[in-house]
């Protein structure tokens, strides 16, 4: 199954990494620097999407499929860091 992790900088700047991983290792990286989506293939209920970056106003990000923690999560101005784990496909 693919997934998409979508992000809206709300001030027009910004920038995230995305890292995809299963039992612990790399199985894809994505970024993006700005408003815009990175998609992933082969993605399976249990494997974990690390997210980083900065944004100079609030950030918006939505990950489907489900998550823990679930999304859209809004980001604050500055640095943005977060772990989500999926948990449906």
């Amino acid at each position: 199954m693919s997934a998409t992790i979508s992000v809206v900088f709300k001030s027009g700047v910004g920038q995230i990494n995305a890292e995809l991983f299963r039992n612990g290792a790399s199985a894809g990286t994505g970024s993006t620097d700005a408003t815009g989506t990175i998609t992933f293939s082969d993605v399976r209920v249990g494997d974990a999407f690390s997210i980083s970056g900065a944004c100079a106003g609030t950030a918006v990000l939505t990950i489907t499929p489900t998550t823990r923690p679930a999304t859209p999560v809004t980001f604050q101005a500055g640095n943005i860091f977060g772990t989500f784990i999926v948990t449906a496909i």
